[in-house]
């Protein structure tokens, strides 16, 4: 906290208690409404203490567990709830807001460091939502991302074997948990390479903590047959892509657009000078600052894009998920030109003010409500609960956006899964058991619709309650 500035010490203070307040309306909000990814995530902690120890998200080469293993003992602790999932969200984020504050003093200096932290613990919209989510490796790809940058400049101001040994270990977790880090840790090396070359004299070090970092994704492959290798859903080209990045996803992380809806909420012409006079800020200080910390910095954030584009995940663009591991670094670049402590007030006032408008828009436009499955999610799932217990029902086929949510809502007493789903083979296997199994959807949903001419064929009816349409054969 910065000792001789008075409106700069309320702001940082303004910034804390404005983050909380964002977490808190997203969470009471329909944008609180969980959906079948959180379930899972919160389902598999609840499996570790069954004994069960996934490496990667149900039914999926990628996308490693390291927040399942550290949500058990929370599952535990509060009875295996989605709550309990959500708490370690916000604690990961504390941790991550944390590191940006301690790369910020290595890398810009004390006062401009805590402006960076309330920067990212406050801004944009999308990610105090974000944070209050159980989506399982995106906070901890942040933690991981910052760990990797902060590494890379102890190594570069003084290349020591423990650090050597650490970055080891910090890049084999991530080639874990998230390939969405390679856009940070590729330019990161580079620049050390280019910095420090005799940092690399140390890279033997680094080898063991690598590969007991990465050990459950090289153990899960082995016995998968190297089912990492998979194909990215999604298109577009390489160039639309990149347009996408520059036009969609990097105005959304700025707090320019509405997540979801893709909404302008400052005029275009305002949104795109800022947007270029940010790249061009960033270029500039790159070349002026190539050798110091904000070098590797500038780095990153200028080549993320080109390496983010080559991923086929990456045509989509109404939220900036693959963009969220960047978003320390976009905290750290926009504070380093915020010496005067009135600019920096101003901006993170600004960066407020951004943040509640983004999340008052989301509140009230249905595109987010409509992101999975093409219907509103029903919020409370505890008049479903009650009629799907009235009708005697413990297991029955749904549409994935909804399927999860019921088991986990039930502890797992109702077993709901989409038919045919790899996701986890054993609530097939129990769903099959049964001689005439129901089927749930969302009302109205696209997967309804699909399923219902084959549903009547073979003599089900529906039934709808509370937004919930249960189709059941007699």
């Amino acid at each position: 906290m910065p000792r001789r500035s008075t409106a700069l010490t309320t702001a940082l203070v303004l910034a804390f208690a404005a983050g909380i307040v964002l977490r808190v309306w997203s969470l009471r909000s329909p944008l609180g409404a969980s959906d079948s990814d959180e379930a899972i995530w919160a389902l598999m902690a609840r499996h570790v203490l069954d004994g069960e120890f996934p490496a990667y998200f149900w039914g999926q080469g990628y996308g490693g567990t390291i927040e399942v293993y550290l949500g058990a003992p929370l599952m535990w602790a509060f009875n295996g709830g989605l709550g309990a999932a959500r708490a370690l969200s916000l604690l990961l984020t504390a941790v991550a807001t944390s590191l940006v504050w301690v790369v910020g003093r290595r890398a810009l200096d004390p006062r401009r460091a805590a402006v960076a932290a309330a920067l990212f613990w406050v801004w944009p919209a999308y990610a105090a939502w974000k944070s209050t989510r159980a989506h399982g490796f995106y906070l901890s790809g942040q933690i991981l991302g910052l760990l990797v940058i902060l590494l890379v400049l102890r190594l570069a101001e003084n290349p020591r074997r423990r650090d050597a040994v650490a970055l080891g270990l910090v890049l084999g977790l991530t080639a874990w948990q998230t390939w969405q880090l390679v856009p940070v840790v590729v330019p990161a090396l580079l620049w050390l390479a280019w910095r420090r070359p005799a940092a690399y004299r140390l890279a033997a070090f680094s080898v063991p903590g690598l590969v007991v970092g990465a050990l459950p994704a090289i153990a899960s492959n082995l016995r998968h047959d190297g089912w990492s290798r998979w194909t990215a859903p999604g298109g577009g080209s390489y160039l639309s892509r990149l347009q996408g990045f520059f036009t969609a996803v990097l105005p959304t992380q700025l707090g320019l657009r509405v997540p979801f809806s893709l909404e302008w909420l400052v005029p275009r012409p305002v949104a795109g000078v800022v947007l270029l006079a940010a790249v061009a800020g960033a270029l500039v200080l790159g070349v002026r600052r190539r050798g110091s910390p904000i070098g590797l910095l500038v780095a990153v954030a200028a080549s993320f894009p080109l390496l983010y584009a080559m991923s086929r995940y990456t045509w989509y663009v109404v939220e900036p998920r693959y963009l969220f591991v960047l978003a320390p670094v976009v905290a750290l670049l926009v504070a380093q030109p915020l010496r005067r402590a009135s600019v920096a007030c101003a901006a993170i006032v600004t960066a407020i003010g951004l943040s509640l408008a983004g999340v008052a828009s989301m509140v009230g436009d249905d595109s987010f409500a409509q992101r999975n499955g093409g219907v509103a999610a029903v919020a409370d799932l505890g008049s479903p609960v009650r009629a799907l217990d009235e009708r005697g029902i413990r297991a029955a086929y749904g549409e994935y956006w909804l399927a999860y949510r019921l088991t986990l809502a039930t502890g797992e007493r109702i077993v709901v899964a989409p038919r045919g789903d790899s996701h986890y083979p054993p609530y097939l296997r129990e769903i099959g058991r049964a001689s005439r199994p129901p089927f749930v959807f969302y009302a109205g949903s696209p997967e309804e619709e699909a399923a219902r001419a084959e549903l009547l064929s073979v003599g089900y009816r529906r039934d709808v309650v509370d937004g919930l349409a249960i189709w059941q054969r007699p």
